[in-house]
């Protein structure tokens, strides 16, 4: 048996839309450092500060988190609203 048939396999992980949105919502909120009532389906996270340092932090949050996301999709429409579509999606992927 080899060594990579023992390592468990990497696997996309779909969240429900209730689900993507409060694991969502209290990592922007960690991430951003506002209060989690600021974090709004249609507001553009850029106004409420995030950067690209923030972005590659969150990325990297969310995927600690099993969400396979790319900073590439995060970026392209920064909003809560978004950015649940992407994670209850099947596209998904890094």
């Amino acid at each position: 048996m080899e060594v990579e048939d023992k390592l468990p396999k990497e696997k996309e992980i779909i969240l429900s839309k209730q689900e993507a949105n409060i694991d969502l919502v209290e990592i922007i909120s960690q991430v951003l450092s506002v209060p989690v009532e600021s974090v709004k389906p249609d507001v553009n996270l850029i106004e409420l500060g995030l950067d690209s340092i923030s972005m590659m932090r969150l990325t990297g949050q969310l995927r600690n988190a099993g969400i396979n996301i790319s900073f590439a999709q995060l970026m392209a429409t920064p909003t809560l609203e978004s950015w649940q579509t992407i994670m209850t999606s099947t596209e998904a992927t890094a």
